[in-house]
């Protein structure tokens, strides 16, 4: 993760965690120890390595714990189609699923059907 990116996270943290009134909704929370090497999708746990999974409104993103154990959602892509094993479900928005291509990197939102 470049250092730009680090430290807006680190800033939208200080934020959330001294301002829990104010009008920005999210939680940011502490980061897991990962082996980036053993793990593939690099972009994916060098967040979770600097925040455990997050919460930024309508957006959650998964912590590590929780996306191990939600795996099984990506049985409903149509193997025909697509090699489950190329995706990582990560997170949701509005309850849509957010998945990852281990692959290429990028990230797609389900909204009415699959990517």
């Amino acid at each position: 993760m470049d250092d730009n990116l680090y430290n807006k996270i680190q800033k939208m943290r200080f934020v959330l965690e001294n301002n829990p009134d104010g009008p920005v909704i999210g939680k940011l929370r502490s980061g897991k120890a990962i082996n980036l090497l053993e793990n593939g999708v690099t972009e994916y746990y060098s967040f979770l390595v600097i925040s455990n999974g997050a919460r930024c409104g309508a957006i959650d993103i998964f912590s590590y714990e929780t996306m191990l154990e939600s795996q099984y959602y990506l049985e409903f892509l149509d193997e025909g189609q697509y090699d489950v094993r190329e995706w990582v479900y990560v997170g949701q928005c509005l309850y849509d699923p957010i998945i990852l291509n281990k692959i290429s990197g990028l990230i797609y939102q389900f909204y009415e059907g699959t990517p």
